[in-house]
Order: C-alpha cells, then sequence, then structure tokens
C-alpha cells in the first residue's frame, strides 16, 4: 500500500479571512507608496497575530526606488523568519509568502493566496491571467 507524501492544503483561517477583508476595506491600491505600504503593514501584523507569528516584514528598495519592477523577486527567508517584498506590492505574493511563513509548502501556498485574491478582490482577479503557474495582470 501506497502512502501519500502530500502536505495537508493550506487555508487562511477565518482571523485572517478578516485580516484580509479590513486589508480590502482599506483600498490597498490607493495612496503613495508610502501610504500602501503602510496598508501591507498593517495586514502583516494582523496575520502574524492569527497565525501567532513573529516574522518581520521588509520592503527591499533597492534598484527600484519607484516601486514598478516584478514582485517575483520577493521572497520568505525561513532562517530568519522575515518576508522580503520587492518591486510593486503585490497581494497574491504577499500572501504567497505568509502562507509559506505559516507552514505551507509552495503549491498549497500559491493555491491559498490565488484563492484568497479571487475571493476578496474578484474585479482585479478578472483582469489577470495564469502564465507559467504566477498569477499576472494583463495590461
Amino acid at each position: 500500500m501506497r502512502v501519500s507524501s502530500q502536505a495537508r492544503p493550506f487555508e487562511f483561517n477565518d482571523a485572517a479571512r478578516a485580516a484580509i477583508k479590513a486589508f480590502r476595506s482599506a483600498k490597498p491600491w490607493r495612496g503613495s507608496v508610502a501610504e500602501r505600504g503602510d496598508k501591507f503593514a498593517e495586514l502583516h501584523r494582523s496575520l502574524c497575530r492569527a497565525y501567532d507569528l513573529e516574522t518581520i516584514l521588509v520592503r527591499d528598495e533597492i534598484g527600484d526606488p519607484h516601486h514598478t519592477g516584478s514582485s517575483g523577486h520577493s521572497y520568505f527567508d525561513a532562517r530568519t523568519n522575515k518576508i522580503v517584498q520587492r518591486g510593486r506590492l503585490s497581494v497574491v505574493t504577499y500572501l504567497f509568502l505568509v502562507s509559506l511563513a505559516a507552514g505551507a509548502d509552495r503549491r498549497s501556498g500559491m493555491r491559498a493566496a490565488r484563492a484568497m485574491f479571487q475571493h476578496f478582490f474578484p474585479r482585479s482577479f478578472a483582469r489577470c491571467v495564469v502564465r507559467r503557474g504566477l498569477l499576472v495582470k494583463v495590461s
């Protein structure tokens, strides 16, 4: 008999869903880069409380002071328990990185991040396509 080695699918808990809903109400795409960053920081604090995490959120602005580059260079460093945001502030990328910090595997984390984005930001999700496994806004 073969035993499945797949990890259990990651799902955002009720407290995390409430935090994402509050984030949506704060209109994360409005305001200056600093104001939008503050909204992500508040979401981060709420999600850390939801999962009892002590993960640090850092905004890396080196080489991209206007935050126009790809968010695909953002990452979660498990050794230092740090999420580093690079490029544009992306809700999906951020949710994916938080799911990794909360213990999800990459595939499950990406599925959960996409599902939360689709649920809480349906109009924005409708303007996206999946390319090479990543959710990309169609210009």
